[in-house]
């Protein structure tokens, strides 16, 4: 679950190594490998098959907790999501759900499923407005690092080798609306293809059109096999030399989950970038903090 990273530390003659040995978390593989590869006409997901399906929950002014959006786990310690899911949300009015099938709130005792949220980070350009909609990307930070285990894994980024294409097919998972109109209580997932832009445009609903951009693409099919209302902010990933990568997260859809129009996704090739500087300066600043916790308990 876990490789290598950076170079391999050399064996010095005083004895110590030339270099930190660290790992990194081995993305987008799921345990056992080999499993069968809205939400609206979908099929439930088993363990292990998805391992980083996040649910994000939300609390209400009520006090009340609720399942408000999904999710993508992308290292040990970060979740990408969609703006629109923690617009003006603080962290301690939330919590993410890994490693749970259910839509239905874990108990209080489940730690290994529950996490706290540290930090949450959104592009300045996106404003949650119709015209300020580009850049409906989110990635959370995790209080604590998580342990992985074959039913929580992080997904890849996208690269330039990686890059979707009208026409292939794709994989998302969610806890919306089945096929009977009802949330589903369960974690579903279905296969879609990605769309070319012309023909998302000639289909899609009319209020969607504005969010079809350079930043986003369309997937689903027209017959109602689509993302729908409550899966949002899930993610759309694409299989790559037998890994999953990441592409797209849920932006904008048919909230009456109506079954002539396609999805949009923001498009996360673009802010791959983005992604790992702040995964990057999270680590850092874990490693920052470690130091001087032991330099504290020396003194």
């Amino acid at each position: 679950m876990y490789q290598p990273t950076g170079r391999l530390p050399q064996c010095q003659s005083d004895g110590t190594w030339s270099e930190p040995i660290s790992c990194i978390p081995e993305c987008g593989v799921v345990y056992p490998e080999g499993v069968e590869p809205l939400i609206l006409h979908g099929t439930k997901v088993e363990a292990g098959q998805w391992p980083w399906a996040a649910a994000i929950f939300v609390r209400e002014s009520d006090n009340t907790w609720k399942f408000r959006c999904g999710g993508t786990l992308v290292s040990d310690n970060a979740i990408i999501t969609a703006a629109h899911c923690v617009w003006r949300r603080p962290v301690k009015d939330m919590f993410v759900v890994l490693g749970h099938l259910s839509r239905k709130l874990p108990t209080e005792n489940r730690k290994d499923v529950i996490f706290k949220v540290k930090r949450i980070y959104l592009l300045p350009v996106y404003r949650h407005k119709v015209n300020k909609y580009n850049s409906n990307i989110a990635v959370l930070i995790l209080k604590a690092r998580l342990k992985l285990t074959k039913n929580i894994l992080p997904a890849c980024l996208p690269s330039n080798e990686t890059a979707v294409y009208p026409y292939i097919m794709s994989i998302v998972s969610g806890w919306g609306v089945n096929e009977n109109q009802e949330l589903s209580q369960d974690l579903l997932y279905m296969k879609v293809p990605i769309v070319d832009v012309m023909k998302c445009l000639k289909n899609i609903q009319n209020n969607l059109i504005q969010f079809v951009s350079y930043t986003t693409f369309c997937a689903g099919y027209i017959n109602g096999t689509t993302a729908c209302k409550e899966d949002g902010g899930g993610g759309l990933l694409t299989q790559h030399n037998g890994k999953w990568v990441l592409q797209g997260v849920l932006s904008s859809f048919s909230h009456s989950c109506h079954q002539g129009s396609y999805s949009v996704y923001t498009k996360v090739e673009l802010y791959t970038y983005w992604i790992k500087l702040i995964v990057n300066f999270e680590n850092s600043k874990d490693v920052l903090e470690s130091a001087e916790t032991k330099i504290n308990e020396i003194e």
